[in-house]
């Protein structure tokens, strides 16, 4: 699932000459489904494709190639779409996977900011995000991290003595 998070995220109009084209006729896999929208692999190309539904079957339209490596407007975008849509187990299992990474410990000396910068970017990195998208998807990722560690929160003990925010229901250490 990763795998078609990263994909997803750098998904834009294709300009030059050598992008792929999506072959109808060929074989095709989904690989990953994005609210109205399927990441598919089509003769070893990602493709963005819109899902038109029909009669029992799902049709698939207007197939991007995902471009790799070019940032717009539209790959930001979407990057920040992909942030929103992912379901909810699977961001809490990215934030446990954190955490454990971590040690289950957050010392609070290190400061708020600090350490949401750091969380920020350990996540954009576990999902996948380039570099130079992980700035783009800053903001989506704050407020869905902040958004689910306040679910998360019997999860976590504070200890004010100690200065620490331990994660006790998850910790694999």
């Amino acid at each position: 699932m990763w795998r078609a998070v990263a994909l997803a995220v750098c998904a834009v109009p294709a300009v030059a000459q050598d992008v792929p084209v999506f072959d109808p006729d060929a074989n095709f896999v989904v690989e990953q489904i994005l609210d109205e929208q399927a990441l598919v692999m089509n003769r070893q190309n990602p493709f963005l494709c819109d899902l038109l539904p029909g009669d029992g079957v799902v049709q698939l339209q207007d197939c991007k190639p995902i471009v790799l490596g070019r940032l717009n407007s539209a790959a930001v975008a979407q990057a920040a779409r992909v942030v929103e849509l992912m379901p909810p187990p699977a961001f809490q299992a990215a934030i446990l996977s954190v955490m454990n990474d971590l040690d289950c410990v957050i010392d609070i000396n290190l400061g708020e900011a600090a350490i949401r910068d750091d969380i920020i970017a350990r996540m954009a990195e576990k999902l996948g995000f380039a570099p130079e998208v992980r700035a783009a998807v800053e903001e989506a990722l704050d407020q869905r991290i902040s958004d689910t560690l306040d679910d998360m929160n019997d999860r976590f003990v504070i200890d004010r003595n100690a200065a620490t925010v331990t994660l006790v229901d998850g910790c694999e250490s």
